[in-house]
């Protein structure tokens, strides 16, 4: 949960290679327990508090939903990886244009 608006976000598409490295500097928030098994990280159903500046690794299904039990992504269904980050809104149009820099 966002904890203030209005607030703008800067999304950007990630590869899956990306998204295993930065993992490794992240806490989990991935409540589906197969999905963080075939992610590779902790099931954690808590509540998430998104504030200023605060970068969000996401991995988004596309295609379908993932089978109760799965350990493997079905033929139809893929994943979506994404990093995003949380702006305060300080321009007068809602817009900020900026870019999401993490150093490897």
């Amino acid at each position: 949960m966002i904890t203030h608006f209005p607030c703008d976000t800067h999304t950007v598409e990630i590869t899956k290679e990306k998204f295993d490295y930065y993992k490794q500097h992240a806490v989990s928030y991935v409540g589906h327990k197969d999905l963080a098994k075939l992610l590779n990280v902790d099931y954690n159903r808590e509540s998430l508090k998104l504030r200023d500046g605060d970068i969000l690794l996401v991995a988004q299904l596309m295609g379908g939903r993932l089978p109760e039990g799965a350990t493997k992504l079905p033929h139809n269904v893929s994943i979506k990886y994404l990093c995003m980050q949380i702006l305060k809104n300080e321009s007068e149009n809602g817009l900020i244009e900026t870019e999401i820099t993490m150093e490897e």
